[in-house]
């Protein structure tokens, strides 16, 4: 049975320390893959960073801090700051966007979240790994400890579940209509359920197509819940979502 996931599997090991400042950003000694892979997203989307005049004595300020990454999976957790004044005498205005960022089976892609991480009570102990990991249960709704057990294709993931909830009833829809989110297409051979919030979970062999081919085909057998990913709103101010 073929269980290829979009990203390698997230673990539960913990190696590195970093120095955060107040309020929560990793201050020194970013890998130097982390920064172009964060380069390479401001590229991307054309963000412009650093300070622009304007009107009369005005200002717009954007800068990107880092809060997390795993070096050997290619990811970032990453804060995008806009700061601004229209014009001399007026209070400056603050506004963050918080993103996973990271390279998918050669592909950019970054992901709006929607917790920010500088509000977790655990951040000042988080290693640089942690951050990442308790974004993807964040997108997921999955504990941390169970992200190894995901079959994912980018935002897409298959979550093991030991039974079908009582709520869900079995789907009488014509299983190749099962498109999420305009791409990820899934064919079901056994039992499709959907419960009163539109949550699909199955009990048979599954297999989830990218219809764009920009993902290898997964295959799982098994009861599972299907999961599009949670997504933060994109700040208007700043394009932050890249990839399928």
């Amino acid at each position: 049975m073929n269980t290829n996931t979009a990203l390698k599997p997230a673990t539960l090991n913990s190696t590195t320390s970093v120095s955060r400042n107040g309020y929560g950003a990793i201050t020194k000694d970013i890998p130097v893959s982390i920064k172009a892979l964060v380069d390479q997203l401001a590229t991307e989307l054309g963000w412009t960073l650093g300070i622009q005049g304007v009107g009369k004595s005005g200002y717009e300020a954007h800068n990107l801090d880092v809060f997390g990454y795993d070096v050997g999976r290619q990811l970032a957790v990453i804060q995008l700051r806009r700061a601004y004044k229209k014009k001399e005498g007026y209070y400056t205005q603050i506004e963050k966007a918080y993103i996973l960022v990271g390279i998918d089976e050669a592909q950019l892609f970054s992901h709006p979240l929607q917790s920010s991480p500088a509000r977790n009570p655990n951040l000042k102990t988080h290693t640089a790994e942690d951050t990442v990991r308790w974004a993807e249960g964040k997108i997921f709704g999955v504990p941390v400890s169970r992200l190894h057990t995901l079959v994912r294709q980018g935002d897409i993931a298959f979550v093991p579940c030991r039974a079908i909830p009582a709520v869900a009833k079995e789907n009488l829809v014509d299983v190749m209509d099962l498109v999420i989110r305009g791409s990820h297409s899934i064919k079901v051979d056994g039992l499709l359920y959907k419960d009163p919030d539109e949550q699909f979970f199955f009990d048979g062999v599954a297999e989830l197509v990218h219809t764009k081919g920009q993902h290898k085909a997964v295959q799982v057998e098994g009861r599972y819940k299907i999961v599009a990913g949670k997504k933060g709103r994109s700040a208007w101010w700043a394009d932050s979502e890249l990839g399928d």
